[in-house]
């Protein structure tokens, strides 16, 4: 039950005991108390068994992502998912949680459709909202379907809309690396990034650029030919998910170099992956080599470890990957260079 009482302040103060749970608030007016105490009390009589509680009348979806967006500094998601949570913040600022369907959704998709955006924008945007709603779901226990984002997605897909990319399976031959190699050392003086040493390190890894940018002195172990990556990408949560990887002499050899005498701190300091990917693209374009990516050095480590006879559970270690099914998208082998194995 709630009791208002008022205080010497003038002010009014409700609180709330009712099934265990008590609430309190101080308001200017016995009416703004009255009527924070009955919308509280209408929230606690709809919790279920679950211990879900009513979403508060008036409450919009929008407030609800931007509550979820506050987790950024903490959580660490990329540019993209930021700029996904505000769009969708614009798009259903006014729509009540209580409200909430499958219609808004498809409405929101179709306005993207309408502008331009392919299948693979419209999930990703399916996978932000999916997230908010999560949350609000299992940490806020709002009572409010977490998987409404989920079922669209299916939806679209039943439809015959594309939501996934095309498995790329682009990898350099031995002649574009080599062209890279002499294009960097005639232009050593001018570069200020050590483009052939970063590359050595993704071919002889299969690191990501931004690892390889981050990675710290004091997690390398020269001896064990080992490295550790912090915080490394994860379909969950990359927060914590440190995974020590092997890597070959050859890349243990640059990383002393950039390392030199130094103990702790970046091995190279101040370099942004963003700049190394430019670099790299912009030199691929003097060279007219065409649609080769800095990440497509990945795809060409790991296909590399898997010829030289790396099981699943090995390559799944190198590239930190959790299942087959992602771990074969950068594998690249061949029919030919299997039929020489047979």
């Amino acid at each position: 039950m709630s009791t208002i009482q008022k205080l010497a302040s003038g002010h009014y103060r409700a609180q709330i005991r009712k099934k265990g749970i008590y609430r309190a608030a101080t308001f200017a007016s016995k009416t703004q108390a009255a009527k924070w105490a009955a919308e509280i009390e209408s929230q606690i009589e709809g919790t279920g068994n679950a211990g879900l509680i009513a979403p508060p009348k008036g409450l919009t979806i929008g407030e609800v992502i931007d509550a979820y967006a506050e987790l950024e500094p903490k959580l660490k998601w990329g540019r993209t998912k930021s700029a996904n949570l505000k769009r969708l913040s614009l798009e259903f600022a006014r729509v009540p949680v209580r409200s909430f369907n499958q219609v808004h959704i498809r409405d929101f998709l179709d306005r993207l459709t309408k502008s331009g955006a392919a299948g693979v924008t419209l999930a990703g945007y399916l996978s932000t909202l999916g997230s908010a709603l999560g949350w609000a779901h299992h940490s806020r226990r709002i009572n409010i379907d977490p998987n409404l984002a989920k079922n669209a997605r299916a939806a679209l897909s039943h439809s015959g809309v594309k939501t996934r990319g095309n498995q790329r399976s682009r990898t350099p031959t031995k002649s574009e690396i080599t062209a890279l190699f002499k294009h960097w050392k005639e232009k050593e003086d001018l570069l200020q990034i050590p483009m052939s040493d970063i590359t050595t390190i993704a071919i002889e890894s299969g690191m990501r650029l931004a690892e390889i940018c981050g990675l710290l002195i004091e997690d390398c172990d020269w001896k064990a030919r080992t490295v550790m990556i912090r915080d490394r990408k994860s379909p969950t949560d990359k927060h914590g998910n440190d995974q020590t990887i092997p890597v070959t002499q050859a890349a243990i050899d640059v990383l002393k170099r950039h390392a030199d005498k130094r103990t702790e701190g970046r091995v190279f300091p101040g370099l942004n992956h963003r700049s190394v990917s430019a670099r790299f693209t912009r030199s691929c374009q003097q060279l007219e080599i065409e649609d080769l990516h800095f990440h497509d050095l990945r795809h060409h480590a790991l296909t590399n470890f898997a010829n030289k006879g790396l099981s699943l559970p090995e390559l799944s270690l190198i590239s930190g990957h959790k299942s087959y099914d992602m771990l074969k998208r950068y594998v690249n082998l061949k029919a030919s260079d299997l039929a020489k194995k047979i």
